[in-house]
């Protein structure tokens, strides 16, 4: 039964992979119970696989286009942080000023928190801080403190996102999606994003979970979107990390400092998880870093069905994107495309 369930979830025609790495997604699209997946690759300068899998609309058989636009969750935290660094490159605020300076709503309790520690996760926010406005933002924190004293801790949460959005608006005195809009989607041409409205929701790929009854549809993504957050295809993803490798956003500086990790000593091991050696994993401003012979950094999400994973290589100049409508799933299907990609780039580097 469960194998038949499977084979419904990638089509009904034979499975015939037109090389290696189609036939070691297949199997992990299997092997993690997913739906569908959206994937791009880009090796040094070179997109070497831009290419869709199984179904955006599983229920009627709906296949999933190059250019379909997910919900991309966490990953919303890296790009408001990427565009902070632009305005603060264009003299709006400085990292370490509290965010206060703009937000004048905030409580006593938390005006120490600074832009820094917002990129970093370490502001001591909880979950389920959703503002609209600064005003609910000061509601919202008046009667809480925060989980640990900013700066000394490190705890990986959407509210981060919530508020340095808020923050961005105030510091810009423009709608955060304004400047999103005009400083990184269209320099980037990243043609695909658009922002999540519930209430025009246009077609977007139908989110699942695997039960021990079987794949089931989350039926209540739209309504729980959340302001500010982008939906966005799997090259739209590798046109932002491109960007940010070849300094077209800001200067050289400022990228070596997002993918350098920020010296913070957690007072919760495992707060921040794992990487592949079993060492704790290390933050940047918005990626986390890990401390490997490829020099990963990496930005993931799994939230309300949908899963995504932007893995760079950096030793090896390798960019591995992965959308999917599945629940869980993306980090490990893009840690199986990494390693086909990183075999690769090395047998070219020892043949020259």
């Amino acid at each position: 039964m469960l194998l038949a369930s499977l084979a419904l979830l990638l089509g009904s025609g034979p499975l015939q992979p037109a090389d290696s790495v189609d036939a070691d997604i297949l199997v992990a699209l299997q092997g993690y119970r997913l739906p569908g997946a959206s994937i791009a690759v880009q090796v040094r300068d070179q997109v070497v696989l831009e290419k869709t899998y199984g179904s955006a609309d599983h229920s009627k058989g709906i296949g999933t286009p190059t250019s379909l636009a997910y919900p991309i969750g966490s990953l919303n935290h890296t790009l408001a942080t990427t565009l902070a660094l632009i305005l603060h490159e264009e003299g709006l605020f400085e990292l370490d000023e509290s965010i206060a300076q703009h937000l004048d709503a905030l409580p006593e309790a938390w005006r120490s928190i600074t832009p820094r520690h917002l990129f970093t996760h370490a502001s001591g926010l909880a979950d389920g801080i959703v503002p609209r406005t600064p005003a609910e933002l000061g509601e919202q924190l008046r009667d809480t403190a925060p989980l640990f004293p900013p700066g000394t801790d490190s705890f990986e949460t959407d509210s981060s996102f919530h508020v340095l959005r808020l923050f961005l608006a105030a510091a810009a005195e423009k709608p955060y999606e304004t400047s999103m809009e005009e400083k990184i989607l269209a320099p980037l041409s990243m043609q695909e994003c658009r922002w999540f409205d519930p209430d025009e929701p246009p077609f977007r790929p139908k989110a699942y979970e695997w039960t021990d009854d079987g794949l089931i549809e989350i039926a209540d993504v739209v309504s729980d979107a959340q302001p500010g957050e982008l939906l966005a295809s799997a090259g739209d993803l590798l046109l932002f990390v491109t960007g940010l490798r070849g300094d077209q956003l800001f200067s050289r500086k400022l990228v070596r400092q997002i993918w350098s990790p920020v010296p913070i000593t957690l007072q919760t091991p495992g707060n921040l998880g794992t990487d592949a050696h079993g060492r704790e994993r290390q933050v940047g401003l918005g990626w986390f870093v890990d401390r490997g012979p490829n020099q990963l950094v990496h930005r993931g999400s799994d939230r309300n069905g949908f899963s995504a994973q932007v893995d760079l290589y950096r030793k090896r100049d390798v960019t591995v994107v992965v959308l999917s409508n599945g629940a869980g799933g993306a980090q490990g299907l893009a840690e199986i495309v990494g390693r086909h990609y990183l075999k690769e780039a090395s047998g070219k580097r020892r043949r020259r």
